[in-house]
């Protein structure tokens, strides 16, 4: 290699401690040969400018650097979960970085088309019907473009698998950065679960066809292929013709509707591969709930073989997580070899004081206790938002059944506070940027599914409650095959996201906030898995 990782990184700045070490060890494991490599550090640490640095550093390169690696692109991509994310990373560079190479691509719906609409529909449509493709002025392809050749290329994780396995022309890089890498096992087995319900058969508009009573897998992945896909093709023809005769009348409803469909059309089509190939490493189930009436499901249990789809797409692969978890269990979801993958442990740079965690254990909240324990968990729930009467704050309920009980409540003994819970994962951004704007007022965000990837900087939050102990649902037979495979597994998934929810109120050496864990369940998952919980973490809490 030449030229030191330092001297790519991005920001404006001199990089913390932290950040200098991060690099520097993998400067020297990539050097080394390593094509595997985690860096474990705590909220704050700075690991986007870090991911950033790398990538930055990989297009520099000599061709013969990574000999047995064979040719890549030069710099790298950048993985991340959410949108939010994305957009995070994308203001980051436009305000603190040093403005270099850099492009950040979306889906194709989220880029405005000249002549239809969205550039979803114009890649769709014959190229006579879309100026922007006839001329080259589209601009998702444009981006595109620039983003194939960029340094330092922001995407998410199910666009660049998508891409990657049924579009094709993502290029290989040299170094590709996985954020939040303790999310990844659920994004690979996410992208080849299908999920079939009365109700996505209804918003869909696809009649005369209910969901299936099958018992056996591969009956079912017979089904979705002679019977339900053609189905799903031929309602997202519909759905563009539709968009196409809309021209800039277009509802908004409609693309997304074609956005869903498409992503269903690629499920189904990775389900069926699947089942096929591995039968054994799959659950079905049907069920009915009260929402989504019928239901059918069938999801993948192993997600090795789906890891290819992100180790093809580089040479060295570099993962980054608060807390990834430990790394035997980390690298056998993942197929890793734990003696081949490099990990570096960071400490939290923040004092304690200023994050403490503090134990206000009221009664277990599991379902078979959480009526009787629900009265006393509200009336400290009451106590800490007259506490911080002044301050803006999370409430982390773990499902939207408990946030409605929860909220019911609030709606009655502090109706002068404003608290927004989004009910569907749609409304989350929107109340999000609710909750951050500065004329929003002390108000309380109410949330299943805030515990990573938001960021509640300064006064955006000075406290959150943890309200139940996030255990992965058991309903789910995915979950449960997996649990009864390796209950370290499960009680993983709890703490990591514990901890993940403990860093969203402190997120920089000045910040502060406090977080309260309320359900008394913590104390039985803390004596069976205190190993299990970083040191940064266990060092700030308080027991009452």
């Amino acid at each position: 290699m030449h030229n030191s990782i330092l001297g790519h990184f991005p920001m404006k700045w001199e990089p913390r401690l932290a950040q200098t070490k991060a690099l520097d060890f993998i400067e020297r494991m990539v050097t080394q040969g390593c094509t595997d490599i985690v860096i474990e550090a705590p909220t704050g640490s700075g690991k986007s400018a870090v991911g950033a640095a790398c990538c930055y550093w990989a297009a520099d390169w000599p061709p013969q650097a990574m000999e047995q690696g064979g040719f890549a692109t030069p710099g790298g991509y950048y993985l991340v979960t959410q949108k939010q994310l994305q957009t995070q990373i994308s203001e980051d560079v436009d305000s603190c970085f040093k403005r270099r190479d850099f492009s950040s691509l979306w889906s194709a719906a989220s880029y405005e088309c000249d002549g239809l609409k969205n550039c979803q529909l114009g890649l769709r449509a014959q190229k006579t019907q879309c100026s922007g493709r006839k001329s080259k002025t589209c601009p998702y392809m444009l981006e595109r473009a620039r983003f194939n050749s960029a340094f330092f290329a922001l995407t998410n994780y199910p666009f660049f698998m998508t891409e990657r396995v049924f579009v094709g022309n993502l290029a290989k890089r040299n170094v590709m950065v996985l954020d939040e890498c303790h999310t990844i096992e659920k994004q690979l087995l996410k992208f080849g679960e299908v999920e079939i319900t009365d109700k996505l058969l209804r918003e869909w508009d696809i009649r005369g066809m209910p969901v299936p009573e099958i018992d056996d897998k591969n009956e079912f992945s017979n089904w979705l292929e002679h019977r339900y896909l053609p189905k799903i093709k031929s309602q997202l023809e519909t759905y563009v013709e539709m968009a196409k005769a809309a021209g800039d009348d277009l509802d908004d409803a409609v693309t997304k509707r074609i956005t869903a469909l498409e992503n269903q059309e690629h499920k189904i089509e990775a389900c069926i591969c699947g089942v096929r190939q591995a039968p054994q490493n799959w659950v079905y189930w049907c069920d009915q709930t009260e929402r989504d009436g019928n239901a059918a499901y069938c999801k993948p249990l192993d997600a090795t073989p789906y890891m290819d789809i992100l180790k093809s797409g580089s040479l060295v692969r570099i993962y980054m997580s608060a807390y990834p978890g430990s790394k035997d269990v980390f690298c056998r979801a993942l197929g890793l070899n734990p003696d081949e993958v490099a990990w570096q442990r960071l400490g939290s740079g923040f004092p304690k004081e200023n994050r403490p965690v503090i134990m206000g254990l009221v009664g277990s909240m599991s379902r078979r206790n959480q009526q009787a324990t629900l009265p006393p968990l509200l009336r400290v729930v009451d106590k800490i938002l007259t506490k911080h009467q002044d301050e803006k704050g999370i409430i982390h309920c773990n499902s939207y059944e408990l946030g409605q009980k929860i909220n019911d409540h609030l709606r009655v003994s502090h109706s002068a506070r404003q608290v927004l819970f989004p009910r569907k994962a749609d409304e989350r951004e929107e109340l999000y940027n609710i909750h951050r704007s500065k004329t929003s007022g002390p108000t309380v965000i109410l949330s299943p599914s805030m515990t990573e990837g938001f960021d509640f900087k300064d006064d955006s939050a000075r406290w959150q409650i943890i309200a139940k102990i996030p255990y992965p649902y058991l309903g789910d037979r995915q979950v449960a095959a997996k649990k009864e495979q390796s209950q370290e597994w499960y009680d993983l998934q709890t703490v990591t996201t514990i901890v993940q929810a403990a860093g969203r109120v402190c997120r920089s050496e000045d910040d502060w906030g406090v977080t309260y864990i309320l359900d008394d369940d913590f104390r039985i998952l803390w004596e069976r898995r205190r190993n299990m919980f970083p040191g940064w973490f266990k060092e700030a809490i308080v027991w009452g």
